[in-house]
């Protein structure tokens, strides 16, 4: 009897032991998870980004008023990171697409060519579209149609006041906008609401 006794106590020693270990290793597993979570990924935040807000872009197609014509579609990029309250709103190169509004060929006795563009969307840092406008005062955007949300851009900003008086007698130059040129500026459409997750201090970068 208390040869049966003894070997019961072991074998219930022997299980609580192997429990204890089970809680353990259970325990431990828990903490490593927590420790993964802490160390994971900085935890994003909803940014409203105000309406009005200024983003560099840089075309990446090539538009002529020599062969553009109205309604074609173009590509472009962020120059730039766009930063609102610390944080990466827009990336640089985020792709966005625009649209020629108006197109006035050059011509005889100088007649300078010109362009008018229009910034029509971006790609913000969560994958979402931002409407965009080339005027910054929203009451010359959506309600006044295509043309008056235009950029027009003449091939005589870009040559100078030499260049103008050098094709005053001659035919007109076409104006050409490409990735060659200096940034160009959009402006956001609206007050919009985008979960950001990538701090622009973490980067590195100046804001």
């Amino acid at each position: 009897m208390t040869r049966l006794f003894l070997r019961s106590l072991a074998v219930f020693c022997a299980i609580l032991l192997i429990g204890l270990g089970q809680a353990k290793a259970a325990g431990g597993g828990s903490a490593v998870a927590q420790g993964a979570t802490a160390g994971g990924a900085t935890p994003g935040a909803t940014i409203a980004i105000p309406d009005g807000t200024l983003v560099h872009v840089r075309l990446v197609d090539r538009v002529s008023s020599a062969s553009a014509k109205v309604g074609d579609t173009f590509a472009f990029v962020a120059a730039d990171n766009v930063v609102v309250g610390g944080w990466i709103v827009v990336a640089k190169g985020a792709l966005g697409q625009g649209e020629v509004a108006t197109v006035d060929r050059a011509g005889p006795h100088g007649h300078a060519g010109t362009l008018g563009i229009q910034f029509n969307w971006i790609l913000a840092s969560d994958a979402e579209k931002l409407h965009l406008t080339s005027q910054r005062d929203p009451q010359q955007g959506m309600d006044r149609g295509r043309t008056s949300r235009a950029l027009t851009v003449a091939s005589t900003l870009l040559l100078g006041i030499p260049g103008l008086f050098a094709h005053n007698f001659v035919h007109g130059k076409d104006v050409v906008i490409d990735g060659t040129m200096t940034t160009l500026d959009a402006f956001t459409s609206g007050t919009v609401h985008i979960a950001a997750t990538v701090k622009a201090v973490d980067e590195g970068f100046a804001h």
